[in-house]
């Protein structure tokens, strides 16, 4: 059987890979086993190991390195529970500076992760937390992909989806912030290495979209801290990028202020939407039961409601039913028992109203 040859899309499915990448996943599974390094559930999984052998070209030395490296740092870091450990409470405050959201599905059926960079000086977040902790928060927001986005996703594909499609607008961003604020380059550079070390090709593509003249010298300093297949999953694109976005997410997954058509008037805006078939109950992933990380509702029947996020202040809608504020609201799933369930990703800590639970 010939060697396996380097992944050479950056868009693949464990469906198309060739027999010699096929058969390296078998031996890359062998050789984790006879280390007892292999791990159970997710971890043992085809496509975790495809993933793996992806990221080192298919060397099953390389990979079975990166492999042990990654699963002792999960452990070391944390990253097996927190979802239930951390609780990122300053987000709403986070938020507000810099919106950052999944929102539906690409034309392949991958999620869409949105973010915008130009609202505020960084020194603003500062005031708010710390780079520790917004690098917890980053990894947070993986596991909260991998436990509901992906399993939602693969389902609606009838295939194994692993990969997410980012989108950040850089329209108004503040380019100096990245040489004035060292807590800034720290954070860029110590989430690139997380992910490139511990999440391998969960990200797909990258556009960064109305990138003004200047940010070519950040370009320059970010794309050193990134691997030759990272670097090329990233699309640099100005003010004229409908045509190249859209080849790949649809107008209509892609909200208003990205340039697309979505309003999700209905939700309360797309930034707090959490829209995508992972609000579906039945989309809930087999391995993860009732209530289990507040992630799903239970299976009594529900109803989707506006509610605050933060305790203490009055619930209220226009005439037209929609809510006062977006920016403080989420979406629940309130039950017939009146209890609240949020998705712990998107609005971590929520606490129930009172006015809802009555």
């Amino acid at each position: 059987m010939a060697a396996a040859e380097p992944m050479k899309t950056l868009h693949w499915t464990l469906e198309g890979l060739s027999d010699a990448q096929k058969l390296a996943v078998e031996e890359l599974r062998r050789s984790l086993h006879d280390a007892g390094a292999l791990e159970d559930g997710f971890f043992g999984e085809d496509a975790t190991l495809a993933r793996f052998l992806v990221a080192r070209g298919f060397s099953v030395n390389k990979s079975h390195e990166m492999y042990v490296r990654s699963m002792r740092w999960r452990k070391e870091y944390g990253a097996n529970d927190i979802l239930e450990s951390f609780d990122f409470e300053e987000k709403d405050e986070v938020m507000r500076i810099f919106p950052h959201f999944h929102h539906k599905l690409d034309r392949s059926g991958h999620p869409i992760f949105f973010q915008q960079l130009g609202c505020k000086d960084f020194g603003e977040v500062l005031k708010l937390t710390t780079v520790e902790r917004l690098v917890q928060y980053h990894v947070q927001i993986w596991e909260g992909v991998v436990a509901t986005k992906f399993p939602a996703a693969s389902k609606v594909a009838g295939r194994e989806i692993f990969t997410v499609t980012a989108v950040v607008d850089v329209k108004d961003a503040k380019i100096t912030d990245f040489f004035r604020y060292k807590e800034l380059r720290t954070l860029i550079k110590q989430m690139t290495l997380i992910d490139q070390d511990n999440y391998p090709e969960h990200m797909g593509s990258l556009f960064l979209i109305n990138t003004p003249l200047p940010f070519r010298a950040v370009w320059k300093v970010v794309k050193g801290w990134m691997d030759r297949r990272t670097q090329e999953k990233i699309t640099v694109l100005g003010a004229s990028f409908e045509k190249e976005l859209f080849e790949v997410c649809p107008p209509e997954s892609v909200p208003e202020v990205f340039g697309g058509t979505c309003t999700c008037s209905n939700l309360g805006g797309c930034t707090f939407s959490n829209a995508g078939p992972w609000l579906d109950a039945s989309m809930r992933p087999e391995h993860i039961e009732g209530e289990a990380y507040g992630l799903y509702p239970s299976d009594r029947a529900i109803s989707r409601q506006f509610v605050y996020t933060k305790s203490g202040r009055d619930f209220s809608v226009d005439e037209e039913g929609h809510p006062h504020g977006v920016s403080d609201w989420g979406e629940a799933l309130v039950d017939d028992e009146g209890d609240i369930f949020v998705d712990a990703m998107e609005y971590n800590g929520v606490e129930n109203h009172p006015r809802i639970r009555s």
